[in-house]
């Protein structure tokens, strides 16, 4: 008996939706068309305007537009528009931008540059864009731009560009949960530790928001100012007589709500390990262990803005403290606005404390005892009875 012998047919498999849309966008964006796509289409509407756009920025880079040089730049990299794909061109470009002062000209330039190991100068340039980068990302920084601030902190942290990490703040965040529960011992580690990485400011919190009922806090103000006279810092001196004096007209008022001891605090506390828990209540040598870790956020460019804020630059000072927000460092952003916040110059610590006081979703990690603190001091930096009349920003 024969048997027959069949052949199956099976339907060919769909190609997956990423190669369709790859193949569909190398036809019209270029010849890398996805990176094409995600490079200009934000800028231009449709493939069909590419060719006319890159022509707009290549007369752009010709006047010297330093952003149209790294357009220029990537339509190369991706033989993007009708463009010939050259990569050397497109690093070119690149390093032209950057010499421009282009920061993404910069960068672009690193990334697509891999690091050679041969040849004493072969790296030459990609060191010399490396630098510029930094520089660049550092002055928009203190220049009060926080994204540029935040990008150098995620370069320390990754030991990009030449850059390493500075001094991590893994036990400071306990600290400060601890310190807002009303742990005293934690207050005092809390402001310790952040004199010792110079972070006055931190410090000068913890102690205002300590001032009034606990005397320590007022006490320990007293004694920075004077070392910071002994030292010559006539600005530091002038802004804590300045919060001295307004904190010795500081009415206690009958507190209502929540004491210090019943507030709620930032983070849940049930997470912790013993040892965070420790920390968090204020043991300095458990401190000292969670911060060998390294967790947290880099600290070396809140010390750029603290550095540069003390010198006297208004715009660092502004950048700190909305970068401290960012990091999640109120206590930072504290000290910050309470030395500068005037009835009459640097109206935007003011605001920015009533910022931080005003319980809407964005500062709900500030327990209520302290927002009462913080509003009251508020109120009397502005020359306002720190009691009444303070239930709204400041005018």
């Amino acid at each position: 008996m024969m048997m027959s012998s069949c052949t199956w047919i099976f339907p060919a498999r769909p190609a997956p939706p990423e190669a369709v849309f790859g193949r569909e966008s190398s036809q019209d964006w270029g010849e890398d068309g996805q990176y094409c796509y995600y490079a200009f289409r934000d800028r231009v509407k449709d493939a069909a305007s590419l060719p006319a756009f890159l022509a707009l920025q290549d007369e752009g880079c010709q006047r010297a537009d330093g952003k149209a040089c790294i357009d220029r730049g990537r339509a190369h990299l991706g033989g993007c528009g009708g463009m010939e794909k050259a990569s050397e061109r497109g690093l070119a470009l690149f390093l032209r931008a950057c010499d421009m002062g282009q920061l993404d000209g910069c960068t672009g330039y690193v990334d697509s540059t891999p690091p050679k190991h041969w040849g004493l100068f072969a790296n030459h340039d990609r060191n010399r864009a490396s630098g510029r980068a930094v520089e660049l990302a550092e002055a928009s920084c203190l220049a009060g731009q926080v994204e540029p601030c935040s990008l150098l902190n995620r370069w320390h942290r990754a030991r990009k560009f030449g850059l390493s990490p500075g001094k991590s703040d893994g036990a400071e965040r306990l600290l400060a949960i601890g310190c807002f529960q009303g742990r005293e011992p934690a207050c005092r580690v809390l402001a310790a530790r952040e004199l010792s990485f110079g972070n006055r400011e931190a410090a000068t919190a913890v102690y205002a928001l300590h001032c009034n009922p606990e005397k320590w806090g007022c006490q320990a103000i007293s004694t920075l100012r004077e070392r910071s006279s002994a030292v010559g810092d006539g600005r530091a001196t002038a802004q804590l007589q300045a919060l001295e004096n307004a904190l010795t007209r500081l009415d206690p008022c009958e507190e209502s709500g929540p004491t210090v001891a019943d507030a709620a605090a930032p983070g849940d506390e049930g997470v912790l390990s013993d040892q965070q828990r420790r920390c968090a209540a204020g043991d300095a040598a458990s401190c000292e262990r969670e911060a060998s870790g390294n967790s947290g956020y880099d600290r070396s460019t809140l010390k750029l803005l603290s550095s540069a804020c003390s010198s006297g630059r208004d715009d660092s000072c502004r950048a700190a403290f909305y970068y401290s927000l960012r990091i999640d460092d109120p206590v930072s952003a504290i000290g910050v606005g309470i030395l500068h916040c005037r009835p009459t110059v640097d109206k935007w610590a003011c605001s920015g404390l009533a910022a931080i006081v005003d319980p809407s979703p964005d500062h709900t990690a500030l327990p209520v005892n302290v927002r009462g603190q913080l509003r009251r001091i508020l109120c009397t930096l502005q020359g306002r009875d720190g009691c009444t009349g303070c239930e709204g920003a400041p005018s």
